[in-house]
């Protein structure tokens, strides 16, 4: 079996109202540059992520608006996370920053082909 990836530099971009936030996407390539990221709120009652597509909004709590919690929201997240990675001083009080920050600089160098051992065991495939 074989699996595929692309191979690349990753997008990443510096928040613009958060200069300490800087957002990369989990995997290299030309499709990161689609991902889009906003601080919708640091008042919420909840704190909330939400993903459509690859559009990430954060809602942050009044209580809970620093860059940790930004991680560990973005973590929490199972769609979130897996487009990108939050990274920045931990202690860091965040603000809101409603209009969304694109991430930029994702290229395509190439296709990683790795090959994948496969189990097999009395002539069935596990």
């Amino acid at each position: 079996m074989l699996t595929f990836a692309l191979a690349g530099a990753t997008a990443t971009v510096a928040m613009t109202t958060n200069s300490g936030v800087t957002l990369t996407a989990v995997h290299p390539g030309v499709p990161g540059n689609s991902i889009t990221f906003a601080v919708a709120s640091v008042s919420a009652g909840a704190a909330a992520v939400t993903v459509v597509g690859n559009a990430i909004s954060v809602s942050l709590t009044a209580a809970a608006k620093t860059i940790a919690d930004l991680k560990a929201a973005v973590v929490a997240s199972a769609a979130a996370s897996a487009l990108v990675v939050v990274t920045g001083t931990n202690g860091t009080t965040v603000s809101a920053e409603a209009t969304p920050v694109t991430l930029a600089a994702g290229t395509n160098t190439g296709i990683l082909i790795t090959e994948v051992a496969q189990e097999w065991i009395l002539g069935t495939f596990e």
